[in-house]
């Protein structure tokens, strides 16, 4: 009974999730709101989650805690920066893998503002640099509340950086995402289906590139830079 009010809780959390990731990319019509919830409730990470059914609750938790963060990074004034600090902070605190999911849905953002008309780059360059803030501050206020990490899966070494390995390390993840298509890398695309419709992904990028680039349009030839980056 137990690990089944675990999961019904997580999914709870995660349903909040999904309200609050709906006002945070600004999407207004129905069937957009439903795609995001499936795609979020089918998300691995979050069904895989579901087979740790002691902790799941606190997993997706976390998840609500990255939304809530994004939403309010997205938001003017100085009371809501703070509170995404802070927000973001418990959610690494709660579990750190999901720091690079709040990473995604600030970058997924920045993204929409630059296919937006009428959002000028002016704009889009001062809330890339809030959004850094926001995240590079979480981190901070992280590591000074949770001096001491155990050592499972090497968590103990986060922070810890060689900057003489750094570009090293660039190489590495560039290369290993584009290993994707090719094969089950990491066990995220094992199946056929899915490297299709990654290399499906990178041909349509790169014809909307050539096409941006012949109209020497760069609001839109920036964004997808960057998805190909």
């Amino acid at each position: 009974i137990r690990d089944r009010f675990n999961g019904l809780l997580g999914l709870a959390f995660l349903g909040l999730a999904c309200q609050f990731l709906w006002r945070a990319l600004h999407l207004q019509k129905p069937w957009q709101c439903a795609v995001l919830t499936a795609i979020t409730a089918a998300w691995p990470a979050a069904a895989s989650a579901m087979l740790f059914s002691f902790t799941v609750h606190y997993y997706l938790f976390a998840v609500l805690l990255a939304a809530v963060a994004v939403w309010m990074a997205d938001r003017s004034g100085w009371g809501w920066l703070a509170g995404a600090v802070l927000t973001l902070a418990c959610s690494i605190g709660v579990y750190q893998a999901y720091f690079p999911l709040a990473a995604a849905l600030l970058v997924l953002r920045l993204l929409q503002q630059c296919l937006d008309s009428e959002t000028p780059w002016k704009t889009v360059a001062l809330r890339a640099l809030r959004f850094v803030g926001v995240l590079a501050a979480a981190m901070v206020v992280y590591f000074l509340y949770h001096e001491t990490l155990t050592a499972y899966r090497g968590i103990n070494n986060m922070g810890k950086l060689n900057f003489a390995e750094l570009p090293q390390m660039l190489v590495r993840c560039v290369r290993c995402f584009y290993l994707l298509p090719k094969t089950g890398y990491a066990f995220l695309t094992n199946s056929r289906l899915i490297r299709w419709a990654m290399w499906a992904s990178l041909l349509l990028s790169a014809v909307s590139l050539a096409l941006a680039w012949r109209d020497r349009d760069w609001k839109k030839i920036v964004p997808v830079v960057l998805l190909l980056a």
